[in-house]
């Protein structure tokens, strides 16, 4: 879909223009946050019994889930999504459904103090939650990549993948994962966990490189923010749980809970700004200016945190044998690394300055060889340009007007 056929669109909807009250989506969300803002301090303060803070806690995120699924549905069917946008929110609408799923799977085991399975069908349906949800993500439409761009974004993606695998294996997971984990089937459930959220930071990142369309820029920002939280929080859960460190209640508990509830919401924020944006005539933001840094870091960093990562568990060994030598070709490479970073900076500015000196230099072009009286006024209204052909027409010298 162009952005002038939605905002043809938006002139028919009938809630065109109006307050956010307007749309009973942004109601029931301002009910999900205001939720969420007392969920959140119930975990931290644990109010009430022990067995009604483990009901609240354990079952509190399926109101949010629930509403995701709403607002994912009605913006898929709704009458502004384009085909591709259709399909990418029916598989966030369903990867939302097997969340609530799981949720409740593992909400019941710990209420009635059940021990589940590894896997269980909690697993199974939060491992479909993730992979409709990295789908969704890769459904929406963005700008088609040239073919140089295509193999710079897998190389990039491949750093990306090589340089967190290196952090979250040796760091969260590491042995402790076989030490504690009671069987392989344990241990490759535990093990799918930051595996897949690997896959979703290589999802978000390829929100960054593909620009999405103006319409959906700010809706890709919410999800990734979202997805970001989620990743994070299961990466700390992962590395309690492979160290068998994870129990219920206690502050440790409660923050990983609150965390999670966090980008739950922004996830589920997502397409009620979507419905907004074509309903109600709201101005679509444009990420391109924003994550141009961002990308162009990415990739350094994620190598940065590899080769750091790598050098704290070897340099110690080292540093024994070969001294002073270690740490010199320790800070090699990240002095490359900054060195590079610098480039980039320095070649972004360039092209943004010859792009803006083409520009100012051709409209120059086009003005001064223009038969029409053309004046250039500044925000004072003082004039700063006057074109040659004032001469002709009013016999007048430009120099004059300035």
């Amino acid at each position: 879909m162009t952005v002038a056929s939605a905002e043809s669109r938006q002139s028919v909807s009938p809630h065109n223009g109006g307050p956010w009250t307007s749309d009973w989506g942004n109601v029931l969300f301002a009910v999900i946050v205001g939720y969420v803002a007392v969920y959140i301090p119930w975990l931290i303060f644990q109010w009430g019994s022990e067995r009604t803070y483990t009901f609240v806690s354990e079952l509190g995120f399926l109101p949010v889930m629930v509403a995701g699924i709403i607002f994912a549905v009605r913006t898929a069917f709704s009458a502004s999504p384009d085909g591709r946008t259709r399909g990418a929110w029916i598989a966030i609408a369903l990867s939302f459904l097997l969340w609530l799923i799981g949720d409740a799977i593992w909400g019941m085991a710990e209420i009635t103090q059940t021990e589940l399975p590894y896997p269980s069908w909690a697993d199974f349906a939060y491992f479909g939650m993730y992979v409709l949800l990295i789908t969704g993500i890769l459904l929406f439409p963005a700008q088609r990549l040239s073919r140089l761009d295509r193999f710079k974004f897998w190389i990039d993606s491949g750093i990306i993948l090589i340089g967190l695998t290196v952090l979250v294996g040796y760091y969260l997971i590491g042995p402790d994962l076989l030490q504690y984990a009671e069987g392989a089937s344990e241990a490759a459930t535990l093990l799918a966990y930051p595996s897949l959220d690997i896959l979703a930071l290589i999802a978000i990142f390829s929100i960054l490189v593909r620009n999405p369309n103006t319409g959906s820029g700010g809706v890709m920002l919410l999800l990734a923010a979202g997805l970001l939280f989620v990743v994070f929080t299961d990466l700390w859960w992962t590395a309690l749980a492979a160290r068998d460190q994870y129990v219920s209640g206690g502050l440790t508990y409660a923050v990983t809970y609150a965390a999670w509830s966090v980008g739950q919401t922004l996830l589920v924020t997502a397409p009620q700004r979507s419905y907004d944006i074509f309903n109600r005539s709201l101005k679509p933001a444009s990420i391109t200016t924003r994550i141009e840094p961002l990308r162009a870091v990415l990739p350094f960093a994620a190598a940065g945190i590899a080769i750091i990562a790598v050098l704290v568990a070897t340099v110690p060994s080292f540093i024994d044998r070969l001294g002073l030598l270690v740490g010199v070709m320790a800070l090699l490479p990240l002095l490359i690394a900054v060195r590079q970073i610098i480039t980039l900076r320095e070649n972004a500015r360039f092209r943004l300055h010859q792009v803006r000196r083409e520009s100012e230099e051709r409209f120059r072009a086009l003005v001064e060889y223009s038969s029409d009286l053309i004046t250039v006024l500044d925000h004072d209204f003082i004039c700063r340009f006057q074109s040659p052909s004032s001469m002709e027409l009013l016999g007048m010298e430009p120099e004059r007007f300035v």
